[in-house]
């Protein structure tokens, strides 16, 4: 039987671990960038740096007990690893670049539908529509980045259960509607919840970095998780690529 306390520190040793692979991904990044796109580099960049962000916030409120308001900072992690996973599937280069400037066209739409003239406004349009013929969505849907929800990325990167189970259940705790404030953690629903946050969510962190690593190879190595699969157990997590994992495994089987 692990004592509650123990678990907690394993639990916050596990975030911290994420957020010291996520900075040291960070910096190999930074020390790479002359070789890679640079609108590859910006969002890459842009989307670890989200991530490192949202997991000290969620050991700020893990600490204080707070658990079920670090179900609202999972979903934009699940969102993020999800957005890189889908960048680095193909398509890395245009991808990256529908994301970045997705939010240039999201403004474009809103002020040619505003009837004001502000100062400055005319010019603004012009820049932002040059900014425009550069997106080549994989579908023509202008409401997202890359013209799919995030239900078809997930679909496209066969990863159903993440929308259906895991993504559908922290909107619940993302949107303001009714729900169960006092969600017992031992119980079948509770443990689900639970494993999200401290398990499942983690896993995705370090499988979106080896999607990066797969394409750059910026990292090798990865962490060890504590009570996964069940309590008591412990497994290492790669995130280095799959022709990394494999010669390791090689000199392994030869030692």
């Amino acid at each position: 039987m692990i004592n509650k306390s123990t678990e907690k520190q394993e639990i916050l040793n596990d975030f911290g671990q994420v957020i010291k692979v996520y900075e040291d991904e960070l910096k190999e990044l930074i020390n790479k960038k002359a070789g890679i796109q640079l609108e590859v580099f910006d969002v890459t960049k842009f989307i670890l740096e989200e991530i490192i962000d949202l997991y000290k916030s969620i050991i700020v409120l893990y600490e204080n007990n707070h658990v079920q308001s670090c179900l609202l900072i999972t979903r934009p992690i699940l969102e993020s690893c999800i957005n890189l996973l889908y960048i680095f599937q193909k398509d890395t280069e245009q991808r990256s670049n529908n994301f970045l400037i997705h939010p240039a066209c999201s403004l474009l739409k809103d002020l040619e539908e505003t009837e004001d003239e502000a100062p400055g406004k005319a010019e603004t349009i012009i820049a932002l529509r040059q900014l425009k013929d550069g997106i080549k969505r994989s579908v023509n849907r202008n409401n997202y980045w890359d013209g799919k929800t995030f239900k078809d990325m997930c679909e496209e990167l066969e990863e159903n259960e993440i929308y259906k189970m895991w993504y559908t259940r922290l909107s619940k705790y993302t949107h303001s509607q009714y729900k169960n404030r006092n969600l017992n953690w031992e119980r079948p629903y509770g443990q689900f919840i639970k494993d999200l946050l401290t398990k499942k969510i983690i896993l995705l962190s370090f499988q979106a970095l080896k999607a990066i690593n797969e394409k750059y190879n910026l990292l090798e190595g990865g962490a060890i998780i504590n009570n996964y699969p069940h309590k008591g157990a412990k497994v290492f997590i790669s995130i280095s690529s799959k022709e990394v994992d494999e010669q390791t495994a090689k000199q392994l089987k030869s030692s």
